[in-house]
């Protein structure tokens, strides 16, 4: 019997599907084809048979492995669900894709930050040598060269760089087994090197046949391996007559195949009407390992014409890539759409066992509870598989994106005075609340601060899994405030380097891992005790993610680290044990460090996917909807993130003292915090301190409770008014972008019609503001005031006579409205007097 009518009738007894079939058929053709060429029709059918059948019963237990993997993912989901029956049953469809106060289960946001910090411990060396210095570039660029050679199986004498490029195979292979256990099916590769970034733009301007003629002579196709027969391509010759390298028809497919792909960014493998999402993603990261490159000098030149990025960064996106993927694979199954359907199906069910034998009345809010539940899942979902962050337009996205980056490095310099006194009082009531030591928190942020040992305890820090996001990302401190950063290097690098020195990307680093390992150090002290044992707020805090007494005792029996006298037990040595299985080991340590990554958005709260996703559900960058809510959502993002995190977390107190306790107590301390920081704002900008007490007091404590909310932004508001009255509230709320776009047209169209009708436009003074208001780091904190002085008020006085009737009647303004006066006077080049702090109790 031939082997296509072996097939065939495999089909018809159900043994294998057709599917599977036409894939079986479509590799012995393939075999066939190559193996007659070498040895006959004979002997070429019988060994393309024996292979057709070998990898279609491989095929065929993965298939099983992926599917049971499913199934598992399924019953998981359920049983949250089901455990989730006598609270908010909404809020457990959801808290599948983000952080949630009321589910003890994973979350894919939180998994993946998790995931990634196991993975960037087997690299701090790596980290180290490579961080981002002040001026935003990677250290170490020759080193950096040397790695890539050692990546691709050179030598390139530097043993500094043999270590690195060996602990950067270490974290990768970590993420690949990780991959595979989830249901991925990713090869090993020897020699594989790193993954690229392609700039989409640039191959599809080149072409599918310039394309093709540059990468050639750099890939070694000997160890590249064509997925259908396993086996390796081969080039048939070296050139033809007009100097092309020539290749298999098989491996010529491939490679058109991956241009399409790069090009078309994926969209020449979706369907028209398919469901959205991630999809089946078992063989995702197959095509990152498809184009082997022969060296580091050939990776490199392909990627300065058609990549994108430093290899560090590659290596940063990279790890990020594959942890959100391992994330939504462990959650919601290998294939996450079909996930994604049977929470549908779920909820569904459950809405239609609700809706029986109520009224109409009743069933239409509980169908419109389904459907806006179901509309957060999709944004959700959108958010944390990294669809919402597609383009519409990716010219019109890139060139946004540029210019919030300019206004955030021109706003956001001061911001580190509102961070410090606000941050200290979250890091220390979420202390309070878990049972955590609370006496020494300034303390523990010194210690990573400092110039000499800081960068030690950092490191030390980033081997028990916490993420140092100053080393690995640009604008760390910004991304704090409004997500990640994106848009032209350039601004981003500007950007970076105002966040760097201005102090908030140090200093917000410094509370994450501060906090991070208190709770390493408290469960080492905590070790000899059994968890029945253990303070009720530290036990209420682990139970809270999973963690009880059987995993506690698995936790606590772990080998401790000393260092400088003080011990710590690390998620990194709970999962490399070898005394209990492997799973559980990675089990209990991913829930251990989860705990950590998640208290410490509480200890210091940071823009969330659950906030962005709110702000601006699921409309695409380079859109005008899109934009638009971009611009709104700008510095808001914070408020929504304190909502669902201390407020819901004050909410689902049990009880409503309880409730009242935590809420009150939260208010009253970020209150008080948010005063101080307001008052150090006032003095950066050489005016008096606000009063506190007496006629004004209550703007100014108006003021400090909507800063307390993460609604600073409009806490500026309500002192925010000029010489001429105009508050802008309009403005505040449309957001920055629309604010700079009227702050232009004013300056040039405006002032243009206001000529031709023969007014004056005071245009000098009104550029000089403009370039204030705008120009990187004229905020910063410690010289913003020194520069509006120095610079820009005597620029005002040059262009502008009117300029001095402007600064009267500002004064006049402040000491009438909110009884400030100026220590550093408008215009002044040095400061008259220190500032009179008792002007705030109404001294």
């Amino acid at each position: 019997m031939s082997y296509k009518a072996c097939i065939q009738g495999g089909v018809t007894s159900g043994v294998i599907s057709q599917d599977q079939a036409n894939e079986a058929l479509e590799l012995f053709d393939t075999l066939y084809e190559s193996y007659n060429k070498q040895m006959g029709p004979g002997p070429a059918a019988s060994k393309a048979t024996t292979e057709a059948n070998k990898a279609l019963n491989i095929a065929v237990k993965e298939r099983k492995r992926v599917r049971l993997k499913q199934i598992q993912a399924q019953v998981n989901l359920k049983k949250r669900i089901n455990e989730a029956e006598g609270g908010n049953i909404y809020s457990a469809f959801t808290s599948v894709f983000d952080f949630d106060v009321r589910s003890r289960h994973p979350d894919i946001e939180g998994l993946k930050d998790t995931v990634r910090g196991m993975a960037m411990s087997r690299m701090t060396d790596v980290l180290v040598s490579f961080r981002r210095n002040f001026l935003s570039s990677t250290r170490n660029k020759a080193t950096q060269k040397h790695m890539l050679t050692e990546l691709f199986g050179g030598d390139s004498g530097n043993a500094a760089a043999k270590q690195l490029a060996k602990a950067w195979a270490e974290a990768t292979e970590y993420l690949r087994l990780r991959a595979n256990a989830a249901g991925s099916q990713i090869p090993f590769l020897e020699g594989w090197g790193l993954p690229q970034r392609h700039n989409s733009i640039s191959v599809r301007a080149a072409g599918y046949e310039a394309w093709r003629d540059e990468i050639l002579p750099l890939l070694n196709v000997d160890k590249m391996i064509d997925r259908k027969t396993q086996l390796p391509f081969k080039v048939l010759s070296n050139t033809d007559p007009e100097g092309r390298i020539q290749v298999s028809l098989n491996l010529e497919a491939a490679l058109r195949d991956a241009y399409e792909s790069i090009s078309m960014e994926g969209a020449n493998k979706r369907q028209a009407g398919k469901y959205r999402g991630s999809g089946a993603i078992g063989k995702k990261y197959n095509h990152h390992r498809f184009l082997v490159f022969k060296d580091g000098d050939s990776w490199m030149q392909y990627n300065e014409k058609f990549g994108m990025g430093e290899p560090f960064d590659i290596m940063m996106g990279h790890i990020d890539a594959m942890s959100r993927d391992i994330a939504i694979m462990e959650i919601l199954g290998p294939n996450p759409n079909a996930g994604f359907r049977f929470l549908e199906d779920t909820l569904d069910s459950f809405m239609l066992k609700r809706m029986e034998g109520k009224t109409p009345t009743k069933q239409r809010f509980l169908q419109n509870q389904l459907s806006v539940t179901k509309n957060r899942m999709n944004v959700l979902y959108d958010w944390v598989s990294d669809k919402a962050q597609t383009p519409g337009s990716e010219m019109w996205a890139y060139a946004l994106e540029g210019v919030r980056n300019n206004i955030h490095s021109a706003f956001l310099g001061s911001t580190t005075l509102l961070a410090a006194p606000t941050d200290i009082n979250f890091n220390r009531f979420t202390r309070a609340f878990n049972g955590l030591p609370q006496t020494k928190v300034l303390n523990d942020y010194i210690k990573f601060l400092m110039p000499l040992k800081g960068t030690e305890r950092t490191k030390l820090a980033a081997r028990a899994g916490l993420v140092a996001d100053m080393w690995t990302t640009m604008a760390a401190g910004q991304a704090r405030y409004v997500g990640e950063v994106n848009g032209p290097e350039i601004t981003r690098r500007m950007a970076d380097i105002i966040m760097r020195v201005s102090g908030l990307s140090p200093w917000t680093q410094a509370g994450r891992l501060s906090f991070g390992m208190q709770v390493f150090g408290t469960v080492a002290d905590n070790a000899g005790k059994t968890f029945d044992q253990l303070d009720p707020k530290l036990q209420r805090m682990m139970d809270s993610y999973g963690i009880g007494s059987d995993k506690w005792d698995i936790i606590r029996s772990t080998p401790e680290v000393n260092e400088d006298g003080a011990t710590f037990i690390m998620p990194t040595d709970l999962e490399a044990r070898t005394d209990i299985d492997p799973s559980l080991a990675r089990q209990v340590a991913t829930d251990y460090l989860r705990m950590v990554n998640s208290e410490s958005d509480f200890a210091v709260p940071t823009a969330s996917t659950r906030a962005k996703s709110t702000l601006l559900g699921n409309t695409k960058p380079g859109t005008f909807a899109g934009e638009v809510l971009r611009s709104t959502a700008m510095y808001k993002n914070f408020g929504f993130t304190l909502f669902n995190t201390h407020l819901m977390r004050g909410a689902t107190q049990t009880g409503f003292k309880n409730k009242a306790v935590y809420l009150g107590a939260f208010t009253v301390s970020a209150t008080l915090a948010a005063a101080f920081a307001l008052q150090m704002k006032e003095i950066a900008k050489g005016r008096d301190p606000l009063p506190m007490v007496g006629e004004g007091a209550d703007k100014f404590w108006w003021s400090a409770l909507l800063t307390s909310g993460g609604l600073s932004v409009y806490a500026d508001f309500v002192f925010s008014k000029d010489a001429t009255g105009r508050s802008g509230l309009e403005q505040t709320f449309a957001g920055p972008v629309v604010g700079f776009a009227a702050d232009t047209i004013d300056l040039t169209i405006m002032n243009m019609y206001q000529a031709y009708q023969g007014k004056d436009t005071r245009f000098g003074s009104e550029l000089v503001k403009y370039v204030k208001r705008y120009m990187p780091g004229s905020s910063l904190w410690y010289w913003r005031t020194a520069i509006e002085r120095n610079i820009f008020d005597t620029l005002q006085m040059m262009v502008d006579p009117k300029t001095h009737n402007d600064f009267t009647r500002l004064r006049r303004k402040r000491a009438r409205d909110f009884g400030q006066s100026y220590w550093w006077d408008l215009g002044e080049r040095a400061p008259s007097r220190a500032p009179d702090l008792g002007k705030a109790f109404g001294y």
